[in-house]
């Protein structure tokens, strides 16, 4: 329920129509959260921004998510936000991987299998 009223606040200044405003605000924030997580985590494991940046590519281009980010599908998001608690987690900051979790979950529901 979370992800809907983040969507629905993005576009409350919005004049487009709704489902097609709503699918490009999924793209973006889908695939720019995904990226910059995984950039952050991978930065983190490995200390080199370029090796970080072409596991970020994988991760957006993986076949399983790609299709749907265009679909208004909470998948990425919850994907962003598992990711962003996997960067905690290895930096060792508890609490933020923990609140990470809880908005993964609070986004999708079946994100309770991380945590």
């Amino acid at each position: 329920p979370t992800y809907h009223w983040l969507v629905a606040q993005a576009l409350a200044w919005a004049e487009a129509p709704i489902w097609q405003a709503s699918r490009w605000v999924s793209a973006a924030s889908g695939l720019l959260l995904v990226l910059v997580a995984a950039v952050a985590w991978g930065w983190r494991l490995h200390g080199d921004a370029r090796v970080a940046a072409l596991r970020a590519a994988l991760v957006v281009l993986m076949p399983v998510l790609l299709p749907y980010v265009f679909l208004i599908y909470t998948d990425p998001l919850g994907l962003a936000f598992v990711l962003f608690a996997a960067w905690a987690a290895e930096a060792r900051r508890w609490w933020l991987a923990a609140l990470f979790i809880a908005c993964a979950v609070a986004v999708r529901q079946t994100q309770i299998v991380w945590a």
